[in-house]
């Protein structure tokens, strides 16, 4: 107890203030709801001999989100307290962005640096893909078609390289070629791109990218039946519809999306954290062509 002739300073008062407002606003939780992370840690090797960096990451979380991690942790080891994970063909930073996600619900990818946040997207995607992490995979392809809206320096040349890439790693994946595909060409018909300006654009990203030839093959067609029908639908983020109509989950599997929705006392400050207890506790996947 401090003396009672105490005086205290404008200071100290608003000190007070603030931690009184602190405490008022305290966000408190259900015991039941948290996180089981588990008393096993995984170490994970990403990346070639050059680049290569070490993960520990929680071992209940990645199992109940990853199909393949599931697959090869339930496979028999003769001493699963030294199993390594090694995943040589991906890029550090997008598995760091990936263990980010298992635990937040955020995609850490925005960068002020031009092109960065794409090649970001794009690594994660292919990462997704390779680990058969459905909702991964489709938070991805819903963080690709924001940033198609967004204003982005040379926006559009660097998603026609992502696009080639995307082709190149991920070739039998339909949602992910369709919606890049769509993007693109959305992007080219909006700015009323010849076809000269077209076939210059996609040089420029196959300069930087040795992919197949499809890529700009399916991206005319549909330019071409953009312009036949006279079509200029801009892409709209307002219908859920849109975002899943680019999902790998399937017919016969529940959006993200949803799960967040079917949550209890979800509001928008949370909606980041309300899978993570789901990702803890092993769950049956739907995949959609996944990488090998």
């Amino acid at each position: 107890m401090p003396p009672t002739n105490h005086s205290y300073s404008k200071v100290e008062r608003q000190y007070e203030l603030q931690v009184d407002w602190k405490v008022a606003n305290m966000e408190r939780a259900e015991y039941a709801d948290i996180m089981n992370l588990g008393t096993s840690a995984l170490l994970i090797l990403v990346g070639g001999e050059e680049d290569q960096k070490y993960f520990l990451v929680h071992e209940n979380i990645i199992r109940g989100s990853s199909a393949l991690m599931q697959k090869m942790l339930d496979a028999p080891c003769k001493h699963p307290e030294k199993r390594i994970i090694l995943l040589p063909k991906d890029e550090p930073a997008a598995f760091a962005i990936y263990y980010q996600w298992l635990l937040t619900g955020k995609i850490h990818t925005k960068d002020s640096t031009q092109y960065l946040e794409i090649i970001h997207l794009t690594h994660t995607c292919i990462l997704g893909h390779r680990l058969q992490d459905v909702d991964f995979v489709d938070s991805v392809h819903d963080a690709i078609l924001q940033y198609s809206t967004e204003t982005h320096d040379n926006k559009l040349r660097a998603l026609i390289v992502a696009g080639a890439f995307l082709y190149l790693e991920a070739p039998e994946v339909a949602s992910t070629k369709s919606l890049i595909v769509d993007i693109v060409a959305w992007l080219l018909r909006r700015e009323d791109a010849t076809v000269s300006e077209m076939q210059d654009l996609f040089t420029l990203a196959y300069d930087l990218v040795e992919s197949e030839p499809h890529f700009p093959k399916d991206v005319f067609q549909v330019v071409a039946s953009m312009c036949a029908s006279q079509d200029r639908t801009p892409l709209s983020l307002e219908d859920g519809e849109v975002y899943c109509k680019y999902h790998c989950h399937g017919e016969n599997s529940i959006c993200y999306k949803k799960k967040i929705k079917a949550s209890i006392g979800v509001s928008e400050e949370t909606d980041a954290r309300s899978t993570m207890q789901a990702r803890a506790d092993p769950a049956e996947h739907q995949v959609e062509d996944p990488i090998e």
